[in-house]
């Protein structure tokens, strides 16, 4: 299984910009422990909470500006 998923994250990476901070991101995925990569996904899964409903929001032209104060997650 492992091997699949460095394929994907190689395949992926390879897509994103050079000297990019993702692609940087997904290098770094290949030294780190099962452990360390659940934190990363479980991140990855919060951070997608936060952005999902501004990105809906946006291409719903529903958007207004949310500030630090209204969602100190951001």
């Amino acid at each position: 299984m492992a091997s699949g998923i460095y394929k994907a994250l190689e395949e992926v990476a390879n897509q994103l910009p050079d000297n990019s901070k993702l692609k940087e991101a997904a290098f770094k995925h290949w030294t780190m422990s099962p452990e360390q990569v659940s934190d990363v996904k479980q991140d990855i899964e919060e951070l997608e909470s936060i952005v999902e409903p501004i990105v809906d929001k946006i291409i719903h032209g529903k958007h207004t500006k949310i500030s630090r104060e209204q969602n100190p997650k951001l």
